[in-house]
This record gives C-alpha cells, structure tokens and sequence, in this order.
C-alpha cells in the first residue's frame, strides 16, 4: 500500500506527515534529549526512505507534548506539529483566534490545535449506532461449536474468522439471554449519509459561528481520529469517511491540507502551549500508573546507557557496529508506549509485559557484551533476522549534539 500513498502524495491529494519511530510518549524523555532526537531522525528517515521527500509536517504519539519538545523538531527542519485542543486553549499566551487558526511558538514552529468536538469515535460517537456492525461479535466466538465443526481447524481454539453478522443492537433480558439483530449492510450505508451529513452541518455551524466573530479571512477545524479505527472498530467507517469528503463543498467548506493553512511566519500569532496530551484524562497519566509504572525505570536506564555507548564508540564498525545497531533498534521498540497502554487496558497484558522484557533483556545483552568483549553472533545474527525492522539503524542516532 506504501507505494500507493507516495503515488497521491506526489499528485497532491495527500498529505503525508511524519512521527516517531516508534508510538514513544515523548515528555517522558524530555530529560534526554538524545533520546528524543533518535526516535525522531528515525522516524523522519523512514519518511523519506519510504516516501522519497522530506516531511514538513510531525505527529507528536498521543498528541503528548512538554515544553521544550518543540526546539527538538525545529532543529530537524519540521514546519508544523499539531496539539491537543487543551494544550492551546491553555496557552500562557492567549490564543486570540483559538483552535480556528494556526499559531506558532517562539522559535517559529506553527501549531495547530485539534478539534476539540469529536463525535467519530467514543461513547455518544457515530460508530455506537445500533445499526452499524458489531465488530466484537465474531462468528468466531459467538457460534456454536456445531455451528463451527465445517470450519473447524484440528487442534486449535476458537479464534477470529474476520465474519461478524450482527449489528450494535443488543437487549439483554433478566434471565441474561441477549436478543441480537442481523446486521443489514444496506441500512447501515443509509446510517453512513445520515452520520456524514450530521457531521458536516456540526463543523459547517462551528466556522460559520467563528468567521462571524474572528477577524480573519479563513477559518479551519482539525479533526482527527485513529486511522486504523476506520475499518476495525468501525466497519463502515472508510465509507463515512468518502461522504464527508465528497460532501464538503456542498457547505462551502474545504478539505484541505496543513501547508494551505500557513500563512507567511510573521502573520502567526506566538503562544506558548501547555503540556497535554491525547489520552487518559488529557496529560497521558495512564501511561504511568500502578499497572505499568514499573516499566519506566527499566527503559530510562537502557536510554541512558544506549547514549553512553554511543559515546564510548563513536566510529566503530563490523560486529560492534552491529550490536550497537541493534542495541540502538531494541530500545526504541521497547519505548513503545504502546506496550504501557496494553498493559494498562487490559489488553493482551501478558503479551505486552513478555514482548517488552524481551526488548530490554536483549538491549541488557549488548550492553553486557560490548563491556566483556565478546559476542555470540549466532545471537546476533538471530535477533537481527527476528527484528529486521529499521533495516537502515544507525546507532549514532543516540549520540549527543554539539
């Protein structure tokens, strides 16, 4: 798909935007710089590796941004971040054209601030509707095991097949028996109109209201949402997603890109935004609590020796070369905060507490192996083909900058 992204990116219907090597909550790190740096050079290689141009625009993971994060990506040439709505609204400096208008910080990086209204995802959001398909109710887990013997594979459990025939109606009775309907695709494309159409009409009423009261020319909305939702969470939602687009114009409105809606530096606004981000209760505090806290002391520590060795072999290649790149590519995947937030939802724990001790364990190995002067290359070799990810990895990404 990757080559088919770059294809309307470069016929200008796409914009591309680049973020972090891995989903890594950044105000943890703001004591490490070099930290920061990594996982950003990272990510805006494999822009370019994988695009072929240079991003101008980053996505900050979970929107989590602290002071000082914004000197970091100015110094990698970034134009543009974007901010949670509270991170703007809080603004030491008042923000006079609020969320409708993009503002700038004092070393000139823009930012915009997100739609704070979201009704695509959520309790009260479009994806509940009770027509849209369930997509939690797998024929999988909900038929019975006679239902199930033709496709039955010998010696396996139950397990997701990909088929879900019931939409979002549920109606429990006293005796707990759940009275469910049929999923109705056709019904459910009428609901996909009807959602698009609420949508546009709310965000067409939202700038009208601030073109009459903003003195300026244009005014614009943010709205964002977790791709990989459209389509999992949200079956229909890809198609609600074409009707909004298709939709706009008949409400005056355009999608357009970030680029468009930069006007020359000196006519933005400086702010200085507050810390925030876009999960738990607006600051990421689900990222550090009592479930996954005990991972952080164990990750700051690798961080912290990866930018020593970093140091200690600034020039080296062959089999040091390769251990330190895969010193350097084990760390990064172990400040997934991704790993955090499955522990702390309950989801897939188990996996995500093995997956990250096997990252920092294997990180502990290099480290123990370049102070001994020995390696095992068939353990080198092993991991290297097991986490081929990052093929290009340069450990001197950790070093410090002069």
């Amino acid at each position: 798909l990757i080559k088919y992204f770059s294809l309307f990116a470069e016929k200008g219907f796409l914009e591309i935007v680049a973020t972090t090597a891995t989903s890594v909550f950044l105000p943890h790190y703001i004591d490490m710089p070099e930290a920061i740096n990594a996982q950003i050079e990272t990510g805006l290689y494999a822009h370019r590796y994988f695009f072929g141009q240079p991003a101008e625009g980053f996505w900050l993971p979970y929107l989590g941004y602290t002071k000082g994060l914004e000197k970091n990506l100015r110094s990698y040439g970034i134009q543009y971040t974007i901010l949670d709505s509270q991170s703007i609204l809080f603004s030491e400096t008042e923000p006079v054209n609020g969320l409708f208008t993009p503002a700038r910080f004092y070393n000139s990086l823009a930012v915009f601030g997100r739609d704070s209204e979201n009704q695509i995802l959520g309790e009260d959001s479009f994806v509940k509707n009770k027509i849209y398909c369930d997509a939690e109710r797998d024929s999988g887990f909900e038929l019975s095991t006679d239902e199930l013997k033709t496709f039955e594979i010998p010696g396996s459990a139950r397990q997701a097949t990909g088929y879900c025939y019931w939409n979002n109606f549920n109606n429990e009775d006293a005796e707990g028996t759940v009275d469910s309907e049929v999923y109705n695709p056709q019904k459910a494309m009428e609901q996909v109109c009807t959602d698009a159409e609420t949508f546009l009409q709310r965000k067409n009423v939202r700038l009208d209201k601030a073109a009459a009261l903003l003195p300026v020319s244009a005014v614009a909305l943010i709205c964002t949402c977790n791709a990989v939702d459209l389509g999992t969470k949200w079956i229909e939602g890809i198609a609600w997603l074409e009707k909004v687009i298709r939709g706009a114009a008949k409400y005056g409105m355009n999608v357009t890109s970030f680029p468009d809606l930069l006007p020359i530096d000196i006519q933005l606004q400086k702010i200085k935004p507050y810390s925030s981000a876009a999960y738990g209760a607006g600051y990421g505090e689900n990222f550090l609590d009592n479930s996954n806290s005990w991972m952080m002391r164990y990750v700051r520590k690798a961080a912290e020796r990866m930018i020593d060795l970093a140091g200690r072999f600034p020039a080296d290649t062959g089999l040091k070369a390769r251990l330190l790149n895969l010193g350097a590519r084990e760390l990064l995947l172990a400040q997934s905060s991704e790993l955090a937030k499955m522990i702390q939802e309950g989801n897939n724990p188990d996996y995500a507490e093995k997956y990250f001790k096997k990252a920092i364990a294997a990180f502990t190995t290099v480290f123990d192996s370049l102070g001994s002067n020995t390696v095992s290359t068939e353990w080198l070799t092993t991991l290297e083909r097991e986490h081929s990810i990052f093929p290009w990895m340069n450990y001197r990404i950790f070093s410090k900058k002069q």
